[in-house]
């Protein structure tokens, strides 16, 4: 899209040129060798193959930040490296959830829980371009909390929902079912 308008941009300055008449005044020259117009490249769109693996991807990264903020026992706000692969109501959540952690003194004792599968999801919501289902299991996760009692997780699925932003692929929304097993 970026191209498109540049594109247009750029046709739009040259109609301007042409049409205000301008040429060379006499004293310049007018031998001046043309430099060979670039020929514009038209990005096709990603597959949706091609945009699950993208999504896998960024999931990924969002899953290695928010391990870190786990250790860590949360954060007053995301880190720059989060806050780079997230947007909107992910954002919010994710900032809530772990401002949660550090207030109730919640740290994640390990291990980290077990990414058990991760599959496309069919549901759109808002727009998504690509949606994940990951289930995790964290039933042999210890989390400390801040009274000193330690207790276990168990599994869960989560939905991530994807689309771009500003050219950059992003998880903007998300919600979750417990399950009985991965």
């Amino acid at each position: 899209m970026k191209l498109f308008q540049a594109v247009v941009a750029f046709t739009l300055a040259a109609l301007l040129v042409v049409a205000s008449g301008c040429s060379p005044s006499p004293t310049e020259s007018v031998s001046r060798t043309p430099k060979p117009a670039a020929t514009p490249t038209v990005s096709t769109p990603p597959t949706k193959d091609e945009l699950l693996e993208q999504a896998q991807g960024v999931y990924r990264q969002i899953r290695a930040q928010t391990v870190r903020l786990q250790r860590a026992g949360g954060a007053d706000s995301l880190p720059p490296e989060l806050l780079h692969l997230v947007t909107g109501e992910l954002e919010s959540n994710l900032t809530a959830i772990f401002r949660h952690w550090k207030e109730a003194q919640i740290v994640s004792l390990g291990p980290d829980a077990e990414v058990v599968w991760i599959r496309p999801h069919d549901k759109v919501r808002d727009g998504s371009l690509v949606a994940l289902g990951v289930c995790t299991d964290a039933s042999k996760t210890r989390v400390r909390h801040g009274d000193g009692s330690v207790t276990t997780g168990g599994p869960v699925v989560n939905y991530y929902y994807f689309k771009y932003f500003d050219g950059v692929l992003k998880g903007f929304a998300s919600g979750s079912d417990d399950v009985e097993g991965c």
